[in-house]
């Protein structure tokens, strides 16, 4: 159930962390003047993720599924995503320099508007790559957190460990 809950939380931070982002760029994009098209595909997207984020946040509400309900290819360990993260905006950044350093000499806003889009570059990938690492590494005590501050889900999980029986093999309902 931890597990369950850490991976819809890392997912939900993952959306809203990419939604703030898009958002952002799309809001850059109307700054420096860009095509109108592409501030509302930006604008659209991360108005898409920002609701995907709040459906999954709503979800996490109540006792978690039993059963694993996803398969996750996330990192496992917050360092792991952190290096994902870092190495990924690198490789991304060296990548586009040649194609953007012709227009860090039109301006100081040309070159800012590069700076703040790397900066969002460096949003979209930690939250997509760092944030659900977190979560998954760290979602037993989480989870163990959330049962002692909400009294109703602790309730539910009493009521369900007097008569738990592990659907996966003969495992213990485990320490609230």
């Amino acid at each position: 159930m931890a597990w369950n809950r850490g991976q819809f939380l890392g997912l939900a931070v993952a959306c809203l962390g990419t939604a703030v982002s898009l958002l952002g760029a799309a809001l850059l994009v109307l700054v420096l003047g860009g095509s109108p098209g592409a501030v509302i595909s930006f604008a659209v997207v991360g108005v898409a993720l920002f609701c995907v984020a709040a459906g999954l946040r709503a979800r996490l509400q109540g006792v978690p599924k039993v059963r694993p309900v996803m398969a996750s290819r996330a990192p496992g360990k917050f360092s792991s995503g952190v290096g994902l993260a870092v190495f990924l905006s690198a490789i991304l950044g060296v990548g586009l320099f040649p194609v953007v350093n012709p227009l860090l000499h039109e301006g100081a806003g040309q070159a800012l508007g590069f700076v703040a889009a790397y900066a969002l570059l460096l949003l979209a990938t930690g939250c997509l790559f760092a944030a659900p690492a977190y979560f998954s590494e760290h979602a037993r005590e989480h989870f163990r957190r959330r049962i002692v501050s909400d009294p109703e889900l602790r309730r539910e999980l009493e009521a369900m460990s007097l008569s738990w029986d592990d659907p996966q093999g003969n495992k213990q309902f485990g320490p609230l």
